[in-house]
């Protein structure tokens, strides 16, 4: 398929393209795709910036921790350490690790590629909720690709049905259920 931002087609052959063009994803598998398990919460979140921290070789540990106590305060993160493990943390938190790493570098659209499956669902609905927030405050686009019809509706204003690669169905002009209070 194609991909276009902004009316651009835009070509990824990378992550490094990807980000690039402001796309971040945050994938099904987040213990093997989304962070590195012997890493803190820290480097985690910081991962995809490490360059701005970076001098001569040294990094700046001080601006490390203050980007991911930022970060970490926008998602909600429960256990705000930045040394504690990643992979330690509930598979909620684990998400939104991955969400305020990609937050960090500015992205303007996340695709969620099955990623919020496997969770609880008072988890998923908290995350939802997290995610509507967000959007308030961020603009992000968001393209979830599920499965589930009920999370895709919770949180999403258009939808569009696939079957062998192809478009089946559109679904749009309805009510989000999720309002900001």
């Amino acid at each position: 398929g194609e991909i276009y931002v902004n009316g651009q087609r835009v070509i990824n052959k990378s992550p490094e393209d990807a980000l690039a063009h402001g796309i971040g994803l945050i994938s099904e598998d987040r213990k093997r795709e989304g962070f590195i398990p012997s890493m803190s919460n820290c480097m985690n979140m910081n991962m995809a910036v490490l360059k701005q921290f970076q001098k001569k070789g040294f990094l700046n540990f001080n601006g490390l921790v203050d980007n991911f106590n930022k970060f970490a305060e926008s998602v909600h993160l429960n256990i705000r350490n930045p040394e504690h493990l990643t992979k330690n943390l509930s598979g909620g938190n684990q998400q939104k690790v991955i969400v305020a790493k990609w937050l960090a570098t500015n992205v303007d659209i996340l695709i969620f590629d099955e990623a919020l499956s496997g969770l609880d669902p008072i988890v998923q609905g908290r995350l939802l909720r997290l995610l509507y927030d967000l959007w308030e405050k961020y603009q992000l686009t968001y393209l979830f690709i599920s499965h589930d019809f009920k999370l895709s509706y919770a949180l999403c204003h258009r939808i569009l049905v696939m079957a062998d690669g192809e478009i089946v169905d559109e679904i749009k002009n309805f009510e989000l259920p999720i309002q900001a209070h």
